[in-house]
């Protein structure tokens, strides 16, 4: 055993990047403390949506603003939210999208949330608490892919948001979690999804493998983050995944800024996009919410 595989076995990997990332873990650590301490922050993205949010969550929430990209997904996702929305987050992470959906759904909107690391879903329900909003939403803590069962993944730590991913190789230091379908979690909750969002880090087509029946009945909005370059380093092709949105019916594809997008100018891009689909037999409804 070499030093790094030492190191990976022996020395848990949130402490690793945490020590990699000091400024970002000493944000955290009062953040962390100014919450225990009763504070909160408190953001505008949009016009008319007051925000309540874990002060952690401030500086990554904030890129919803600053980043022009970021900023238009948001934006095309609040105008194509609807009343009364059944909101299925697979990736929720802190939770923008769940809590943008519960604001424009209206007061009978509902979300089925997924979300892997448990540090982050902690987070999470305390965003939820601050907006008044948990008994809107459901908390699924596990992994979300393409059959039930379990999932090695590895955190980011506090350095990187506590973000689980899926490695690109075998590791001693990945931690076991639970890893559910959205065909089943549509299935065991009742739950019908009107808009489905999927970020999840280069697992894409693992999820939308575990989707087809939920995207056959229930044809909801997708928006779908496209990590190429992640699903290239796991050995397989992004294309495919534009191949199995294509296969499920949903034909019909804009990038956040609402413009057509083709298979080939996602490739064009590496296939790193953020992207909406939209299945013809709901666009219409779905747009014009």
């Amino acid at each position: 055993m070499n030093a790094q595989e030492w190191i990976r076995r022996w020395v848990p990997r949130g402490l690793r990047n945490s020590l990699r990332r000091p400024g970002a873990s000493l944000r955290r650590v009062l953040s962390k403390l100014r919450r225990f301490a009763g504070g909160s922050g408190g953001l505008e993205l949009a016009s008319g949506w007051c925000l309540r949010c874990h002060p952690m969550c401030v500086e990554e929430f904030l890129a919803f603003e600053h980043d022009a990209e970021q900023r238009q997904e948001l934006l095309s996702f609040i105008r194509l939210c609807k009343s009364g929305m059944r909101f299925m987050d697979v990736g929720t992470h802190w939770g923008m999208f769940t809590l943008a959906a519960l604001h424009y759904g209206g007061p009978e909107a509902r979300c089925l949330d997924i979300e892997a690391s448990d540090a982050a879903a902690r987070v999470l329900k305390d965003n939820l608490a601050l907006n008044n909003a948990s008994g809107r939403v459901t908390l699924v803590n596990a992994a979300c892919g393409d059959k039930p069962g379990t999932l090695s993944m590895l955190t980011t730590g506090a350095g990187g948001a506590d973000y689980f991913v899926v490695p690109q190789e075998t590791r001693p230091d990945c931690v076991t979690v639970e890893q559910v379908t959205v065909d089943q979690m549509a299935l065991s909750h009742g739950f019908a999804p009107t808009h489905l969002k999927i970020d999840v880090e280069g697992y894409e087509m693992e999820v939308l493998r575990g989707a087809r029946e939920t995207l056959a009945a229930s044809k909801p909005l997708i928006f779908l983050e496209l990590h190429g370059d992640l699903i290239r380093a796991r050995g397989s092709e992004p294309g495919e995944v534009l191949q199995l949105l294509k296969e499920s019916g949903y034909t019909a594809w804009m990038d956040v800024r609402e413009q057509a997008l083709s298979l080939e100018s996602a490739q064009e891009r590496g296939c790193n996009l953020r992207m909406i689909a939209l299945h013809p037999e709901a666009s219409a409804s779905s747009v014009q919410a």
